[in-house]
């Protein structure tokens, strides 16, 4: 007969995030709508384009009309402007992360917005008991602000994981109007 054993606590902390982990796995693989290897080319696509334009759908402060994620920052997209802030730096000893706000100076204050090239993600919040979750956030590839200036449209896009944002001038539009403050560090 084999004599039962006591598991030291070190080994079951060990095990509860050993478990906790495939867990979070297998959720990530089935909440994607993977249920086989040859279904995960979507997964690997989503990750690989890098930037998924959510909107705001009460997930972060009223000022953000679209967010979006990249590796080592979230970018909140508002009405004149982007924030970029960096992930939580606890590891790197800092006290507060930074953020870096980039303006449009002089700009339409509420521009139309439209998302484009949808994404097969969706986005889930799961806030707790008492307040209510979020749910199948849509995911885009692109957003779009019309008329940020006097014929002038403002696009932002994924380029690899890093935030791309053009400015589309009509043909009477005057590209001397666009101005960038930036602010932070």
């Amino acid at each position: 007969m084999i004599a039962p054993t006591r598991l030291q606590p070190d080994c079951l902390r060990r095990a509860t995030r050993i478990a906790a982990v495939a867990c979070l796995a297998v959720i990530n693989i089935w909440d994607a709508g993977c249920a086989s290897t040859t279904d995960a080319a979507p997964i690997q696509y989503q990750r690989a384009q890098g930037l998924a334009f959510e909107p705001n759908r009460g997930q972060t402060d009223d000022q953000a009309r679209f967010l979006a994620r990249g590796n080592d920052y979230t970018v909140f997209l508002t009405s004149t402007g982007a924030v970029f802030a960096p992930r939580s730096r606890a590891r790197a000893r800092a006290t507060e992360p930074e953020s870096v706000r980039m303006r449009l100076v002089g700009a339409n204050s509420s521009p139309t917005v439209s998302a484009s090239n949808e994404l097969d993600g969706k986005v889930n919040y799961v806030l707790g008991r008492d307040s209510a979750d979020l749910t199948d956030i849509p995911t885009y590839g692109a957003v779009r602000y019309f008329a940020v200036y006097p014929h002038v449209d403002l696009i932002y896009r994924d380029n690899a994981g890093q935030l791309e944002y053009d400015f589309v001038v009509e043909p009477e539009g005057d590209p001397d109007v666009i101005s960038l403050r930036f602010e932070g560090t």
